[in-house]
């Protein structure tokens, strides 16, 4: 099990984008000194957060202190929620409506009001542990989340993909399961009602990977690095087309190291990523306006 920092590099993401002093592309990013805040409730690792409106919301994950001997014990399904402050610090974190499932490694992004949350590795109980392919969705607010409801379930049982808003859509990139991954990409387009129509098939990753980052800027998608059994530096990126689905993907300039799990977001034409299993530095590259960086 491979430690996710995804709270602390959403933090710190955040508290990036005020920096004046970006200039060079490919070079580690210059960070003022961190800065602790307030304490998540539980310990846990391979959680799902993700910023919606100015609060911070994290869900699920994996708690080792909770271990019985048995890992399907440990996987969790409780969420919270805390406000970012005006100092680019968090307030306190509260508890809203848990997950159905007890899950990590889920990714979860918003649309329209709606929270959804793909996949993931669920616990099995008396079988151990697994890949999920289940999604739900439920209404967000400043109050927090409302009711779960099931929705179109992924084509693949699968963890550790990349799954993006854009528009009315959802796009889900690769990922894995025990001892495979996978270069399948599949979209599903949101519905006026909540929830999502069926999953459709585009154009295939160029590489099996999984723990990779992705991001979209304008009508493109990039995925930054990852691994197949070995690290890669490799970056692909491919425009979203006007139908829903992908075009051609195409390399770009690769990252500097190769890593994986590395957290990436993108602001003002730039790509910023930090940290990953290899590295703790911070690099970002430059978006151009070929599309490539």
């Amino acid at each position: 099990m491979k430690n996710n920092y995804a709270l602390l590099f959403s933090i710190a993401l955040m508290a990036l984008f005020a920096m004046p002093s970006l200039a060079h592309a490919n070079a580690p990013i210059s960070l003022s000194p961190w800065l602790s805040t307030s304490a998540y409730p539980t310990n846990v690792l391979a959680q799902s957060c993700f910023v919606y409106g100015s609060s911070l919301y994290c869900m699920g994950g994996f708690n080792y202190s909770a271990s019985t001997g048995s890992y399907s014990s440990s996987f969790v399904n409780p969420i919270y929620y805390a406000p970012i402050l005006s100092t680019g610090a968090l307030g306190s974190w509260q508890p809203t409506t848990s997950y159905p499932a007890n899950v990590d490694w889920a990714p979860c992004t918003t649309v329209d009001g709606n929270v959804y949350c793909m996949g993931g590795q669920e616990g099995l109980g008396t079988a151990g542990y697994g890949p999920y392919n289940s999604v739900y969705y439920a209404p967000i607010s400043s109050g927090g989340i409302g009711t779960w409801q099931p929705t179109t379930s992924y084509p693949l049982s699968v963890i550790e993909l990349q799954c993006l808003p854009y528009d009315d859509y959802i796009y889900c990139v690769a990922g894995g399961t025990f001892g495979s991954t996978f270069n399948s990409v599949y979209y599903a387009q949101v519905q006026v009602s909540g929830g999502f129509g069926p999953w459709i098939p585009t154009t295939s990753y160029p590489i099996d990977i999984e723990d990779h980052s992705c991001v979209i800027n304008g009508n493109d998608i990039y995925c930054v690095a990852g691994s197949d059994s070995t690290y890669t530096d490799a970056v692909y990126y491919a425009p979203i087309s006007g139908t829903g689905g992908l075009g051609a993907w195409a390399p770009t300039t690769s990252y500097p190291i190769a890593t994986a799990q590395e957290s990436c977001t993108t602001a003002d034409g730039y790509i910023f990523c930090m940290a990953g299993d290899t590295s703790n530095l911070g690099y970002y590259a430059q978006i151009l306006s070929s599309g490539r960086l």
